[in-house]
């Protein structure tokens, strides 16, 4: 998945998300919408995120964490990865993306 025919991370080691817009959806739960870029590709998505706990670093301040899992389709992203199989797909398009993500306020 690490080749030019699918991620090419030689090309783009790296993804990433940029928040826009945070909704809460109850109790530490929320949506938040941004903009995911892969492959040199954007797409605005919105993802569901749940708090994990708040704890008070010394000489930090408080730090948060966050855990999603969602889904995505490579293909919206330009990572078909079919070239090794007569350009059909032999591996599902679907990818499962599981974050767990650390915070401070600024």
């Amino acid at each position: 998945m690490r080749s030019d025919d699918f991620f090419d991370v030689e090309k783009y080691p790296t993804l990433s998300f940029r928040s826009t817009k945070i909704t809460s959806t109850g109790k530490d739960s929320y949506d938040v919408q941004g903009d995911l870029i892969i492959h040199g590709v954007t797409k605005r998505i919105t993802v569901p995120v749940q708090t994990i706990g708040v704890r008070a670093m010394p000489g930090t301040g408080d730090f948060a964490g966050f855990e999603t899992t969602f889904n995505i389709d490579r293909r919206y992203f330009g990572v078909l990865g079919s070239r090794g199989s007569g350009n059909t797909l032999a591996i599902d398009p679907i990818v499962v993306l599981h974050l767990i993500i650390g915070g401070v306020p600024e």
